[in-house]
């Protein structure tokens, strides 16, 4: 992987994350029965994370949520957006809701680096300020994501004004692949829960709380009752943390985390993706009282890990 500085603009196509789209009458009131956020604090100003879970608090998918017109826009991850999809149409019911897949539809692109916001800046005039704000800019939207250092955007535009955006930008971004924003999105503690680790968290594991992911207050939504139990019952034992290692490949999503000892392990990969700088820096979640101990990759002789530090507090 090419060598960057935090100031570098990069352009990444993301066309490799799935896309749902809710619309409908009841569009609000059926996704706030199915997910962990409160949906109806989602605005034209405003976007937000939020985790889908077996009635056992177990996530299914976490998503990146925004407005739209006429509805909502759920991102997740590509591999399981079908499955994902035809699970919650199960629970439509009576409900005027329609979910579709709109990955066709609407094109995105993610831009990162110190110099894109002068950048957008010169494309939009005004951008997003805070993490998760969005602003519209006629049939465009622009996100700012939740950063490790380095500031990230997503736009969202019809797909066929991303050519020409596209083109725009690559004048003065280089092209990475998905592989790049995905190590972005792990420096930035932002876990994607995909095919090797459905049902494996409730979604405190995963620091979803703690990334505004979770309404304690909102009601019922499937799977609530274990989440705010593990909430109110400070039972939370399994903290999601930034580590890096050294491989010559990423670990694949569920790997198993061990201590020196090779009984139980001590954890799990979430996401990995190699480092600009070498070797292979990783999302996992880890049982509290392991940290202490060394944690090693995949065996208790494997590579070992370093934990690093997130930009938000465990």
């Amino acid at each position: 992987m090419e060598t960057l500085t935090v100031s570098d603009p990069v352009l990444c196509p993301l066309d490799h994350l799935g896309l749902i789209a809710f619309t409908g009458e009841d569009a609000q009131s059926f996704l706030q029965g199915q997910l962990t956020n409160d949906v109806r604090l989602i605005s034209a100003d405003r976007s937000q994370l939020a985790g889908y879970c077996t009635a056992k608090g177990r996530l299914l998918a976490t998503f990146l949520l925004w407005k739209t017109n006429d509805g909502y826009c759920g991102q997740l991850h590509g591999a399981i957006a079908a499955t994902v999809q035809k699970r919650l149409g199960l629970y439509v019911l009576r409900a005027k809701v329609s979910i579709t897949d709109v990955a066709a539809r609407w094109g995105r692109l993610g831009i990162a680096g110190t110099d894109c916001v002068t950048l957008l800046e010169a494309c939009f005039g005004s951008l997003p300020q805070q993490p998760m704000d969005t602003l519209r800019h006629e049939d465009i939207t622009l996100i700012r994501l939740h950063d490790g250092g380095t500031p990230r955007f997503q736009i969202i535009a019809p797909a066929h004004t991303i050519p020409a955006l596209r083109a725009r930008f690559e004048r003065d971004c280089r092209m990475v692949e998905p592989a790049y924003w995905e190590w972005l999105e792990i420096r930035a503690g932002i876990p994607q829960i995909g095919p090797g680790t459905q049902e494996e968290f409730v979604p405190q594991m995963v620091n979803l709380d703690l990334l505004d992911g979770i309404s304690f207050k909102k009601g019922c939504y499937i799977g609530q009752e274990i989440v705010a139990r593990t909430h109110y019952l400070g039972k939370v034992k399994r903290r999601t943390h930034l580590a890096h290692v050294d491989v010559a490949q990423p670990p694949p999503a569920g790997t198993a985390i061990y201590g020196t000892t090779a009984t139980e392990p001590a954890g799990m990969v979430i996401n990995a993706a190699m480092a600009p700088a070498g070797g292979c820096d990783l999302l996992a979640e880890i049982q509290l009282d392991r940290l202490a101990g060394p944690l090693h990759l995949g065996s208790s002789e494997g590579p070992r890990l370093a934990l690093l530090p997130l930009p938000y507090d465990v």
